[in-house]
């Protein structure tokens, strides 16, 4: 793998390659801008669902739906929709989590938590789950690459979420000597959610 420049691209040109064989309508296309380790910048397209999600500056997160097959329309001319994150329901979280993983290890980590359900949600559709208000928390505990994570964590992030690792640091870019590898993570929705 390249190593990393100061500022780069982080692209995944198919995020969801179970999604896509299965012919569910999860599997995305993300771009995300990494500078000094920072991301600056997020989209997702979900091409079967025509929704793109993107950063639209600092604290701004915005959909909007795309038309499929034909002519693209103009970026200018798209009707953006401003994102965020709920706030914590009385009733318990809504919990997002992968079809492909296995489910023990993540209902063991919500055990302490009230959760009133479940969305199972394949790629990085599960971060804009969160970025519109459709979910709480999303917990990975098994391994995933830079570019799985980037754009939805710049997305979810300016909608008001928060991505910690599971020890509560930073989720950081540009792990070039780590294969670009993620530890194991944890996606909120609304950071008051943090609270047990």
């Amino acid at each position: 793998m390249p190593a990393r420049a100061d500022t780069f691209f982080l692209v995944d040109p198919l995020d969801g390659t179970r999604d896509f064989i299965a012919g569910t309508e999860d599997f995305t296309i993300n771009i995300a801008l990494v500078e000094q380790r920072k991301l600056v910048f997020g989209m997702i397209l979900a091409p079967v669902k025509g929704e793109l999600y993107a950063t639209l500056g600092p604290g701004q997160a915005a959909m909007t739906n795309v038309p499929i097959g034909g002519t693209a329309p103009a970026f200018s001319t798209l009707r953006w929709r401003p994102l965020a994150c709920r706030k914590p329901a009385n009733d318990g979280l809504i919990a997002v989590s992968s079809p492909w993983r296995p489910a023990a290890p993540v209902d063991a980590w919500l055990a302490p938590y009230n959760v009133a359900g479940k969305l199972s949600v394949g790629s990085s559709y599960k971060f804009c789950v969160l970025a519109r208000g459709d979910g709480d928390v999303y917990p990975q505990i098994g391994a995933t690459h830079e570019w799985d994570t980037a754009a939805g964590q710049a997305i979810l992030e300016a909608a008001g979420g928060h991505v910690t690792r599971m020890d509560g640091g930073p989720l950081a870019y540009g792990k070039h000597a780590d294969g670009y590898l993620n530890p194991p993570f944890v996606a909120w929705g609304c950071t008051a959610k943090r609270i047990r």
